[in-house]
């Protein structure tokens, strides 16, 4: 198959659980042995580059600093970009990361196409997520009438795109069965037309990582309890408050021996009592492979966490809220403590700490879920799978 990936963000750039989604589906329909061409936003809009994994084609999305990919259904450079490799390369799939440019490829394969299919890979719920982030902004000190509007005008475009894109895109890629059962229920969308492709974590990365908390820069008479994301999405910068406001100093004032470590994207360096935050971290499975506890207590957010599967990848025993570890197949007390209050995270984090034995087990059974049901290379057969039956199915 020859499968054109678009995306509004660059893809090489793993920098949040959405590119990782993104470049290991890529990855693995490559490694199935089909062309895959991508598509992505650039600087001139006229590079493209060639690597042992892709062949990448760009376009400008830019207007300033602010990138403008909500846009991208009527930006004349993507819609030229788009045209020019559906007529040229013999394209069979047109995969899109999020819903932004699903209506233009739709239309653009209506007047030159021969008979593509068009598939929306959703990452969650876009709207409600969109709506989320602007209720954040909303609420943060500091924060602009400027900033607030456009934020706003962005969940509102998001809503109206992601519905035209649900509806006029041949097949949906969704996470899990909750954002499964919100496309159908938001926008009427059948159940036949979705297909579940989970997310997933590189297992030979987490293996090929090594334990060393001396090379990771962590205290080695301490417990490491990590925690990790992109810090400019909203949901991971509550979590790190929390950690920071709540959790930690609770272990502090009772003179636990260990420390918190925070580290992704964006994540200011420092060192705030018994937290330690790294900032943004080139290897993060030797990282995690070097802590002893995970902790996720995300109140908001939508798809599922890739933080997660990889901490379960590592090893790691983990304490969630249930919103954390949304969409993931993991019982309670068997993959993870699942709790609902800051109260009982405080109190599962304290089990875990007093109980290795018990951080050995849940650590195993995590370890095993993630190879059963959420390696990326069993998904991307999955996927590889689901678009030879879609090239079978008439127009």
């Amino acid at each position: 198959m020859n499968i054109l990936i678009v995306s509004p963000k660059d893809l090489t750039e793993l920098t949040g659980g959405a590119s990782n989604r993104a470049y290991h589906l890529a990855k693995a329909l490559k490694k199935a042995g089909n062309t895959v061409i991508i598509l992505q936003p650039g600087k001139t809009g006229k590079q493209t580059t060639y690597s042992d994994e892709f062949e990448i084609h760009t376009y400008p999305v830019r207007i300033g600093k602010r990138q403008l990919y909500i846009f991208n259904d009527v930006n004349p450079f993507f819609l030229r970009a788009v045209a020019k490799l559906i007529e040229q390369r013999s394209i069979d799939i047109v995969h899109v990361e999020f819903p932004w440019g699903v209506v233009a490829v739709c239309a653009i394969r209506r007047l030159i196409g021969k008979g593509q299919k068009v598939v929306y890979n959703s990452h969650n719920l876009e709207a409600t997520v969109k709506t989320e982030v602007a209720r954040h902004i909303r609420a943060e000190k500091g924060s602009s009438s400027l900033e607030i509007v456009i934020a706003y005008v962005e969940a509102i475009n998001t809503r109206v795109v992601e519905k035209l894109a649900a509806g006029l895109s041949d097949t949906i890629l969704c996470v899990s069965r909750i954002d499964k059962l919100a496309f159908i229920r938001t926008y009427g969308i059948s159940a036949d037309k979705i297909t579940l492709i989970p997310n997933g974590a590189s297992l030979q990365k987490a293996q090929s990582a090594f334990r060393s908390k001396e090379l990771a820069g962590l205290n080695q008479s301490k417990l490491a309890i990590v925690f990790h994301g992109l810090y400019a999405y909203p949901p991971n910068k509550d979590a790190v408050r929390c950690i920071i406001n709540e959790i930690a100093p609770y272990f502090k004032r009772h003179g636990a021996e260990v420390e918190f470590v925070i580290a992704g994207p964006g994540v200011p360096q420092c060192k705030l009592g018994n937290v330690r935050c790294l900032g943004f971290v080139d290897d993060i499975y030797s990282t995690l492979k070097s802590s002893d506890i995970a902790i996720v207590p995300l109140t908001s957010g939508g798809g599922t966490r890739l933080k997660i599967l990889e901490y379960f990848a590592a090893g790691l025993p983990i304490v969630t809220t249930r919103k954390g570890i949304e969409g993931i197949d993991a019982m309670n007390q068997e993959h993870a403590l699942i709790v609902d209050t800051t109260e009982e995270f405080i109190q599962a984090l304290t089990f875990l700490i007093d109980h290795k034995q018990e951080r050995e087990r849940i650590g195993t059974n995590a370890f095993k879920l993630v190879r059963s049901k959420y390696d990326w290379d069993g998904i991307g057969k999955s996927l590889n799978k689901h678009y030879l039956q879609l090239l079978r199915t008439p127009q």
